[in-house]
């Protein structure tokens, strides 16, 4: 039997790379991306590590960039060697594309999406033979399909309050940090 190497298609890959530069330039694309996306929409370990440390970043008022990346990245276990560093740098200088975060954040949605419909086929299909009751079965398919196809799972419900908040502690921190 032969063995199936799972390989990252170069445009998944990219697609991540990209949303990952402009994050890295440009500070609304950091806000679509980080309100868009979560972790594990990301395939590429190296992609995913660094946007939960621009997350991390971020969510403490500063502004991500390469040094601090790259800081943060050592103080937490992220950044081992000086091969990781490349690739940050590397993430960077990549073609990035600001003004198309939306597709690009978008892009990266889609990909994950269909790696994530692929495994419940893959895990349903495995299970189908042994399912007691094909009724309930067959609406739990429904219902994990159903999740999947409505980013049920992955909602974060923001009152009024909520955003009002977010708002004025973002506009403070940016008032606070022109003081200085």
């Amino acid at each position: 039997m032969q063995h199936r190497q799972n390989k990252i298609d170069p445009k998944t890959l990219d697609a991540e790379k990209r949303v990952l530069s402009s994050m890295l330039h440009i500070e609304s694309a950091c806000v679509k991306a980080l309100t868009a996306l979560k972790e594990d929409d990301f395939i590429g370990k190296t992609n995913r590590d660094i946007f939960l440390l621009i997350q991390a970043i971020y969510e403490t008022g500063r502004t991500p960039t390469v040094p601090l990346l790259l800081q943060e990245g050592l103080k937490l276990g992220y950044i081992t060697d000086i091969k990781k560093k490349e690739e940050v740098q590397a993430i960077y200088d990549f073609e990035q594309d600001h003004q198309n975060i939306d597709y690009w954040a978008l892009e990266v949605k889609k990909i994950s999406k269909s790696r994530k419909a692929k495994q419940l086929l893959r895990d349903y299909y495995n299970k189908i033979d042994g399912a007691e009751d094909i009724d309930q079965f067959i609406a739990d398919v429904g219902d994990n399909f159903f999740d999947l196809a409505t980013d049920r799972n992955d909602e974060d419900v923001l009152t009024g309050t909520d955003i009002c908040l977010l708002a004025q502690d973002i506009i403070t921190e940016r008032v606070e940090k022109y003081k200085e």
